[in-house]
């Protein structure tokens, strides 16, 4: 049996929709990198710039009302989007040890 949605839904979690502002920062930019996030879950989120397409594949997300950058990595990109994928799960891992990523110690 066929499934009529062609489109089958891998996230592990259900995103909100959004328009909030947020910024992107890597060691070797810079500048930070202004973007619209457009939607958001614990696990990732989809981000709009006109850079998309010239973003490294992983880079810290700095959301307006949040102070604790988030480590992502990019899932996928198009010209203007992409999705991204929050790494904490990942430095979850090395429970009980100091791991340095991107410059910025995480406590585990």
């Amino acid at each position: 049996m066929s499934n009529p949605n062609p489109f089958h839904e891998q996230r592990r979690s259900l995103r909100r929709a959004t328009y909030s502002g947020a910024s992107l920062s890597h060691p070797r930019n810079p500048e930070p990198v202004h973007c619209i996030v457009r939607n958001i879950s614990p696990d990732g989120a989809l981000l709009e710039s006109p850079l998309a397409k010239y973003l490294p594949m992983s880079f810290w997300l700095n959301l307006e009302d949040d102070p604790q950058p988030r480590l992502c990595v990019i899932a996928w990109r198009s010209e203007h989007q992409v999705g991204v994928e929050f790494s904490q799960l990942i430095i979850e891992r090395g429970v009980g040890r100091v791991a340095v990523v991107y410059g910025v110690a995480v406590n585990n």
